[in-house]
């Protein structure tokens, strides 16, 4: 699983680095395995998922407000697809992208109170599969056909276009701090 990363302090301030790393994603999730997952003779090779994201840091007004904004490419080889000849085992046939855009900033408002703010904005698409899925209905088809939409074109399940928070602290002495804040899962 190898990483890299480079890490750039042009000034003080200003943090500017680098990262290449690889991931996987083993099939025995939560040590189990299912009929999708494994034979009697064999258990499927995990997913394999290669992360490249470059990113800043920069501190200003005296470190009162910290600011950081990174751009990054998730590509996922090797996903997990319905096996096309109607067995029951998923064969790693598929190949997904997901590229974003991050930014957060943290402040100090006063010696007590604190601001924490980050907003991700994600673009995902399935680039190869053989998976089919059913539409959503819609007015126009109350009961679309099951399995008549190809998956392959579409966006990644279960990753959303926006996400964000909002969150506030303040320390209340005696060893106390407050805190609350609202989340935002497009």
């Amino acid at each position: 699983s190898p990483r890299l990363g480079l890490v750039w302090e042009p000034k003080d301030e200003v943090t500017v680095y680098a990262s290449y790393s690889t991931s996987y994603n083993p099939t025995a999730e939560n040590l189990t395995v299912s009929s999708s997952t494994a034979s009697p003779t064999k258990v499927l090779d995990p997913e394999k998922t290669q992360t490249y994201e470059l990113g800043t840091k920069t501190s200003i007004l005296d470190d009162l407000l910290s600011m950081t904004a990174a751009i990054f490419r998730v590509h996922k080889t090797d996903a997990r697809t319905a096996d096309p000849n109607g067995g029951t085992l998923n064969v790693l046939d598929g190949e997904q992208i997901t590229d974003g855009i991050e930014l957060s900033a943290t402040g100090t408002v006063t010696s007590k109170f604190n601001l924490f703010a980050g907003i991700a904005l994600l673009q995902s698409e399935v680039t190869k599969s053989n998976a089919v899925a059913t539409p959503t209905p819609t007015l126009d088809n109350p009961v679309p056909v099951a399995n008549s939409v190809r998956v392959e074109g579409h966006e990644v399940v279960n990753v959303a276009n926006v996400s964000g928070s909002v969150w506030a602290t303040y320390n209340l002495g005696w060893h106390l701090t407050l805190g609350g804040g609202v989340f935002y899962v497009g």
